[in-house]
């Protein structure tokens, strides 16, 4: 819309830089018209019957300037109405534009308030609030949905499909770390295990070898 309006300006500007120039024009053929009249009249008075013809001549020539005269005169008004008409039927239609927005935006600002005020009023109602507890909502009751488009369902989706894979990369993470320490834990204990192998055993528990060897193979 700026921009159509600096485009209207500049028409303008122009229209009455071309306006000047003829203004200039017309006054100069005034001036050379008020010179042939002025001539006219003179010739006249000194001599009338031996001039007839000159006068002839600077009748037609003086005709011919005022026909020139009003042609210059209509024709910036020409130009001007032929520059003009495609400007203003723009201006028309950006000002029909502007009005159908504003008429819009003030009819969505009533249905706004419109449905506010019928929320508020169900709210503050004591009748509503002593047929229904707080906590109890009716089976039939409309509840107002906002409106979902498929492509947010889409990018919905997808962010659930995110979460699921960073729940299961975590999973993998905790049981590789488990594992690497179950491995650690082993790689200590192994050490041990070989000194509690090696070590020199008593006579006492020589016996209890034994005797447990013994108790295997009975039974």
């Amino acid at each position: 819309m700026n921009a159509r309006l600096d485009a209207v300006c500049e028409s303008f500007r122009n229209q009455r830089k071309s306006s000047a120039a003829d203004d200039q024009k017309i006054e100069k053929l005034e001036k050379e018209i008020e010179s042939l009249r002025l001539s006219h009249d003179r010739v006249v008075r000194n001599d009338g019957a031996s001039t007839s013809q000159p006068i002839v001549r600077d009748d037609a020539v003086l005709a011919r300037l005022l026909q020139g005269h009003e042609e210059m005169k209509l024709r910036p008004a020409a130009v001007a109405n032929k520059r003009v008409e495609p400007l203003e039927e723009a201006l028309r239609i950006m000002k029909q534009q502007h009005e159908s927005a504003l008429t819009d935006a003030e009819n969505w600002k009533k249905e706004a308030r419109r449905s506010g005020n019928k929320r508020s009023r169900l709210a503050a109602s004591p009748s509503s609030q002593l047929k229904m507890a707080p906590s109890s909502t009716p089976r039939n009751a409309q509840v107002e949905r906002p409106a979902v488009y498929p492509a947010q369902l889409v990018h919905l989706h997808t962010l659930e499909k995110l979460k699921d894979l960073k729940e299961l990369r975590l999973q993998e993470l905790n049981r590789r770390r488990e594992a690497k320490q179950e491995i650690a834990k082993l790689k200590e204990d192994l050490p041990k295990k070989e000194v509690e192998r090696n070590a020199p055993r008593s006579a006492f528990q020589q016996k209890l070898d034994e005797v447990g060897g013994s108790t295997a193979r009975t039974r």
